[in-house]
């Protein structure tokens, strides 16, 4: 998955990239995860206390989830496990 940063209204974020592993967001913004290529990948963690999961993704595609609120969100890759992962702080 390959995607651009971009903090407000909303950030694009990788599961794969060291520098976007960590993301500071104001609550009420959307995170958008963008797949490129061809191997599959899905974002799994959650979220004060609501499970979030995208569709197990191969190619392109898309998945956008809102941070109503304030909270630390701890996501990795449901196919590639914790080799990718990263955290999401909403203030």
């Amino acid at each position: 998955m390959t995607a651009s940063r971009i903090l407000h209204p909303g950030l694009r974020a990788k599961l794969m990239s060291a520098d976007e592993a960590a993301a500071l967001i104001p609550a009420g913004a959307n995170v958008t995860w963008n797949w490129t290529g061809s191997n599959p990948h899905q974002v799994v963690g959650s979220f004060n206390g609501q499970e979030v999961s995208s569709p197990k993704l191969t190619g392109t595609g898309v998945f956008l989830f809102n941070f109503a609120s304030s909270g630390v969100f701890e996501y990795h890759c449901g196919v590639h496990g914790d080799a990718m992962n990263g955290t999401i702080t909403v203030q």
